[in-house]
């Protein structure tokens, strides 16, 4: 059985697109499923990454929708690929629904809930996917919810039930995704600066494999002058590790936040997308994490505020990281595969309906 994943990454799309179909791919491994991919002119990086999963990819030009569908279609008939998994935001719904009537059994990565699906099946791992909010075909089965959250193996491993938490913060991460297009790195970094109430914090700033602006970054935190102990990390590959030994997160609100609510870390959240507009709310509703709102209305001022009030208050960061280890264990990578292949046995079986919910 062979899968081909149709999904890009840029410096504008992000890479928490890929992140999480890379997950899914080494899930689909070891149930024995043969993976590829397929993307539109990666960049040195991202082709560094998938490979080093040892995923072969399809290197595709730029090109109007219609022929992206036509060259992926030849992929999937030349290839004899059995399954064809799509995640993007610009991926129209013309063009997944038309993709899922050739013969392979397609499933949409979704976020939004704003198409028509007629695909096999679609996927939302994210807290805020109610079933009935789709609209679907009868025989298109959904996969909801945080217990299908796609994460690499380093964090179940190394997930630990915070026993005591820190009275006092001390260690802060501040993660904005792999290209961090609004710049809210630089936001956060002036915000922590206007924190006077936990004396000289220890801030470990991640800068993602798409950031163009990593080496401003760096210039901005070597200044003699700050407030705070900063240290730059690039290219990490022990995010759990990071968590771990950190008493308070600040991220943007995309697929970081699943990692952070796994470990039990507790976080302030930007919106930064689209999609997370969905997302941040319903973290903030069910206090996963503090939802500061949409990027464009984040201030400085505000961070600080909302920083200190979380770290302040060591009995909200506790309830915060007890109710995140229980919402979501890590182990969603294996339950996504089983019950993706569920459905596709389905299909193969001729059974197109009725859609089946699983969640």
């Amino acid at each position: 059985m062979r899968l081909l994943v149709r999904c890009d990454a840029s410096e504008s799309i992000g890479v928490g697109h890929l992140s999480r179909c890379l997950t899914l791919g080494r899930a689909f491994t070891q149930a024995g499923v043969e993976v590829a991919f397929a993307m539109v002119s990666p960049s040195p990086a991202m082709q560094q990454w998938v490979e080093s999963s040892r995923f072969p990819i399809h290197e595709l030009d730029p090109m109007p929708p219609d022929r992206d569908l036509t060259a992926t279609l030849g992929l999937l008939q030349d290839g004899n690929y059995d399954f064809c998994i799509v995640d993007g935001y610009h991926f129209t719904e013309a063009y997944i629904n038309e993709l899922a009537q050739h013969g392979v059994w397609v499933c949409y990565m979704d976020d939004m809930i704003n198409y028509f699906y007629a695909t096999q099946a679609v996927f939302n791992q994210n807290f805020y996917s109610p079933a009935e909010l789709y609209r679907r075909a009868a025989f298109t089965d959904l996969l909801l919810g945080p217990r299908f959250a796609l994460l690499q193996k380093q964090f179940t491993r190394l997930r630990n039930p915070r026993q005591v938490m820190a009275e006092k913060v001390r260690r802060v991460l501040v993660t904005m995704g792999g290209a961090d297009p609004t710049a809210e790195t630089e936001k956060v970094i002036v915000g922590l600066e206007q924190v006077a109430d936990f004396g000289r914090l220890e801030i470990r700033v991640v800068v993602g494999q798409a950031n163009p602006r990593g080496e401003a970054i760096r210039c901005r935190l070597s200044d003699s002058g700050l407030k705070h102990v900063y240290t730059v990390l690039e290219s990490v590959s022990n995010m759990a590790e990071e968590m771990l030994a950190a008493d308070i997160a600040i991220s943007a609100s995309g697929t970081t936040c699943m990692e952070l609510i796994c470990m039990g870390l507790p976080a302030l959240v930007i919106m930064v997308v689209d999609n997370q507009m969905l997302i941040g709310p319903e973290l903030g509703r069910r206090g996963l994490a503090v939802n500061l709102g949409w990027h464009a209305k984040v201030t400085p001022e505000l961070i600080a505020a909302e920083f200190t009030k979380l770290a302040g208050d060591a009995g909200r960061r506790s309830e915060m990281s007890r109710c995140g280890m229980q919402a979501v264990d890590g182990l969603g990578g294996g339950r996504a595969v089983e019950a993706m292949l569920g459905s596709y046995r389905k299909y193969k079986a001729g059974k197109r309906s009725p859609g089946i919910v699983f969640g």
